[in-house]
């Protein structure tokens, strides 16, 4: 347990773990929230709603496969940052859209697209850049991450339910 408690003194291992932390709540918020988006608000027929979800998957993962490239040549703060931007950037966008077109479902989908894919580096960048911070709790560091990573869906759920 006095590995948790350094960890999470530590501002830059906090920093790159709030930061998958805070996407994943957006996400779920997407996960949780988009059936009835999808579906009652805009008038999707369920059967189409798989490959609507779906669609973002590839995103996730020609980004993913993207990056294993970009690691090699730039920075992974810089990739976290970008990626992270991208993604805070298409939310305000899709509010936007949404805003000014309420019935705008291809703006919907596209922002959903972009902000999902960026998973592709914020989950890998922010995870292991953490890890950098904390070389020797790394296995304790990993549980954390994880915890608040996969944990913060309850926050997201417990809004809808």
């Amino acid at each position: 347990m006095g590995n948790y408690r350094a960890l999470l003194q530590n501002k830059k291992f906090i920093r790159f773990t709030l930061c998958v932390t805070f996407y994943y709540v957006a996400a779920y918020a997407f996960i949780v929230g988009s059936p009835a988006v999808y579906i009652s608000y805009f008038g999707i027929d369920p059967q189409h709603y798989g490959w609507l979800f779906a669609i973002n998957i590839l995103g996730l993962v020609t980004v993913s496969t993207v990056n294993k490239r970009l690691v090699q040549k730039v920075r992974l703060e810089t990739l976290l940052k970008s990626a992270s931007f991208i993604a805070a950037l298409m939310t305000f966008v899709m509010c936007f859209v949404l805003k000014t077109h309420p019935a705008a479902l291809a703006g919907l989908v596209i922002c959903i697209f972009i902000f999902f894919s960026m998973n592709g580096i914020i989950a890998a960048s922010a995870t292991a850049a953490a890890l950098d911070a904390v070389p020797n709790a790394t296995g304790s560091a990993s549980a954390l991450i994880g915890s608040l990573q996969y944990g913060s869906g309850i926050v997201t759920a417990a809004g809808r339910a």
